[in-house]
């Protein structure tokens, strides 16, 4: 599993290229001591369908493959200077990445 991972001004976008994948998603309330107990949700992606999903600025997300070698591309509403003065990274037990 990738994740958590969050941004306060960056949205990003996720399409699954190779395999199946799960993202998940959560809204971030504090980014200093975020409540674990914060409802999450998931998106199953796969190579085939080329389902898109959305999140806004103010989550964090998380990528778990389904199957081996999968490939997700990630799209980003900001610049790779922006984003790095707007990175939050929390452990993989955060919080859960359900189906």
């Amino acid at each position: 599993m990738r994740g958590w991972h969050g941004h306060k001004l960056e949205s990003k976008g996720f399409i699954c290229l190779l395999g199946s994948v799960r993202i998940g998603g959560v809204k971030v309330e504090d980014w200093n001591t975020p409540s674990t107990s914060t409802d999450t949700f998931s998106a199953d992606l796969t190579q085939d369908s080329m389902d898109f999903v959305y999140l806004p600025a103010g989550y964090a997300n998380a990528i778990l493959s389904l199957t081996p070698k999968s490939r997700v591309m990630v799209f980003s509403s900001s610049t790779l200077e922006e984003s790095q003065d707007d990175d939050y990274r929390f452990p993989t037990s955060t919080w859960r990445i359900d189906a």
